[in-house]
C-alpha cells in the first residue's frame, strides 16, 4: 500500500523488516526491498538486495522470480531504473 502511494522512504522501512523478520530467506521480501531500494535511488542496495532474492529463488526453484529477479538485475547493471 504505501509503495503503491510512492511513499517509498516508509516502505522501505517495513520491507526491511520483513527481511529482517525471515532471516532473509524470503525472495518475495527481498524482491520488494531490492525494488524500495531502486525507487529511493539506493542502487547498490537494490543490486545487493535482488541478488539476495536470486538465490534464495534459485534455491526454492521459482524459476519465474529468478527470471524476473535475472531481468531486474541487469537492467539495474546497466544504469536502467525498473519500475
Amino acid at each position: 500500500v504505501l509503495a503503491a502511494q510512492s511513499s517509498f522512504a516508509e516502505a522501505l522501512t517495513h520491507f526491511q523488516k520483513a527481511v529482517e523478520l525471515s532471516s532473509g530467506k524470503d525472495e518475495q521480501s527481498l524482491s520488494f526491498l531490492a525494488l524500495m531500494y531502486s525507487e529511493t535511488d539506493q542502487l547498490g542496495q537494490a543490486l545487493e538486495a535482488a541478488r539476495r532474492a536470486l538465490t534464495v529463488a534459485e534455491q526454492a526453484g521459482d524459476t519465474q522470480m529468478e527470471d524476473t529477479l535475472r531481468q531486474r538485475i541487469a537492467l539495474w547493471q546497466s544504469g536502467a531504473r525498473v519500475n
